[in-house]
C-alpha cells in the first residue's frame, strides 16, 4: 500500500509502475487501466494509460479543490488481449488544504 499525497485545487499526475510476478516491469502490456477512489458513499474512476510499463492517470484541478481529506485508492489493469484484470496498486490518496500542517485546518 502507498499513499499520494496532493493538496485541494492542483492537478495531480499520477505514475504508477507495472511489474510481473518476476519483478520486471512489464513494458510489453495491451492493457487499459483506471484509477479509483471511493469516499465510502460513492466511487469516483478515472480512466488512464498504459505506455512502457507505466500507469499514468490525471485529476484534474476541478476534481481535487472538491475533495478534502483520506480516500482509499485502487489502480486495476485489464489486459486487452485476454481480458485478464489485476490490482496493481492500493492505498490511501491524501488531500490536504495545504502542505503546511500548521494551515491545514
Amino acid at each position: 500500500m502507498s499513499t499520494i499525497n496532493t493538496i485541494q485545487g492542483q492537478t495531480l499526475y499520477i505514475e504508477i509502475t507495472i511489474y510481473d510476478s518476476a519483478g520486471a516491469v512489464m513494458t510489453s502490456l495491451n492493457a487499459d487501466g483506471v484509477f479509483a477512489y471511493t469516499n465510502c458513499a460513492v466511487v469516483t474512476e478515472i480512466e488512464g494509460t498504459i505506455t512502457s510499463g507505466i500507469f499514468y492517470a490525471t485529476m484534474t484541478a476541478v476534481q481535487t479543490a472538491a475533495l478534502r481529506g483520506d480516500y482509499p485508492y485502487e489502480v486495476k489493469v485489464k489486459n486487452t488481449d485476454n481480458d485478464d484484470l489485476a490490482q496493481i496498486s492500493t492505498g490511501t490518496l491524501v488531500v490536504a488544504k495545504s502542505m503546511i500542517p500548521d494551515y491545514d485546518g
